[in-house]
């Protein structure tokens, strides 16, 4: 799993400000990668789609910063939606298999390397499919 700067830190794409003109405000920062707990998993992020909200969050046309569970504004907002990877750690049935869902938090959150997200929101890629599709 040594594909970031330590064994702990991934790459996140997130806006920080809306910028209208010119997507200004996404960048890439550098988190902890995410340890899951009971019931969930940690995906190793193959491929995430830029959707419409993305783009429309980054335009400034809808709120760029969603509340969290406990009801407080984040400083930057996690960009990305849907995504297709490998399972990393979680229960064995599913340990090793290619996965695709949305992502956590009210879906957002796949523009970055590995996610953790509760097992019962993906499913298994089938094999007529390629990651990307």
């Amino acid at each position: 799993m040594n594909t970031t700067s330590s064994d702990e830190d991934m790459l996140s794409l997130v806006l920080m400000d809306p910028d209208p003109s010119s997507f200004g405000g996404l960048m890439t920062t550098t988190q902890p990668v995410p340890k899951p707990g009971t019931g969930e998993i940690l995906v190793q992020v193959f491929a995430s789609s830029v959707s419409p909200l993305d783009v429309a969050i980054a335009r400034g046309e809808v709120a760029p910063r969603l509340p969290t569970p406990t009801g407080t504004k984040s400083a930057t907002t996690p960009t990305g939606y849907d995504f297709c990877g490998l399972v990393l750690d979680g229960p064995i049935d599913i340990l090793g298999k290619t996965v695709f869902g949305s992502g956590p938090d009210w879906g957002i959150g796949t523009h970055c390397q590995f996610i953790r997200i509760p097992a019962a929101s993906v499913l298994e890629k089938p094999d007529f499919l390629q990651v990307r599709e």
